[in-house]
């Protein structure tokens, strides 16, 4: 249950960021970071207990991953 929390928590977080003023900030960034921390962290939990990821799941993972990693600037990923 409190990995559930910590993923409520965090996309209540990105969403309030993708909602400002500035949704391409280092803070959103940061937020989407999270976002996917916490995902990935649920769906190995899923895996180690033998349980499938559902698809929501992975869908969100792969988004996150490409928002998270996507090259901002010339040649430059914020946190590298």
């Amino acid at each position: 249950m409190a990995l559930m929390n910590e993923i409520r928590e965090a996309r209540e977080r990105s969403l309030e960021l993708r909602a400002s003023s500035d949704p391409r900030g280092i803070e959103a960034w940061l937020a989407h970071r999270d976002l996917l921390a916490a995902l990935e962290e649920y769906a190995e939990a899923l895996r180690v207990a033998g349980c499938p990821v559902p698809y929501r799941v992975r869908d969100d993972i792969e988004l996150y991953r490409r928002l998270v990693h996507r090259p901002r600037g010339p040649g430059r990923r914020p946190g590298r």
